[in-house]
């Protein structure tokens, strides 16, 4: 039979490990990334002095890209936004995991169209 108390203890043990190790290792990168930071910086400064979107050197290429983000501030002022200018464009198409669960459970199947999957995930809490 499996000691239960020591595997939790093993388990637990480890974990904190891990978790010692990572904040060592982000540590030790830490010069590392703001010496990266800072030369991102003063490179994207330079392009943009220059106004430039890129620039070939014999050691390598820098370039600018842009990365859009964007995010709801306000739910019901987007949504009435998309339905009262029909653009649905405007939004994806994606199923709401917690909303088909509990279509599940009252169901017993998944809605039309959809992959429904559980996985079984071990959790571990300190005492």
């Amino acid at each position: 039979m499996l000691d239960m108390d020591l595997r939790v203890q093993q388990y637990i043990a480890l974990r904190d490990k891990k978790k010692e190790l990572k904040k060592k290792h982000e540590d030790e990168l830490r010069p590392y990334n703001d010496a990266m930071d800072a030369l991102e910086q003063a490179i994207m400064t330079q392009l943009q002095a220059m106004n430039a979107e890129n620039i070939k050197t014999d050691k390598g290429t820098a370039y600018l890209t842009t990365r859009v983000s964007a995010t709801v501030a306000d739910a019901e002022a987007f949504w009435n936004h998309v339905v009262s200018t029909q653009d649905w464009s405007l939004i994806d198409k994606r199923a709401n995991a917690p909303a088909v669960t509990a279509y599940v459970e009252k169901h017993g199947h998944a809605p039309p169209g959809l992959n429904y999957n559980t996985m079984l995930e071990l959790g571990v809490r300190r005492a």
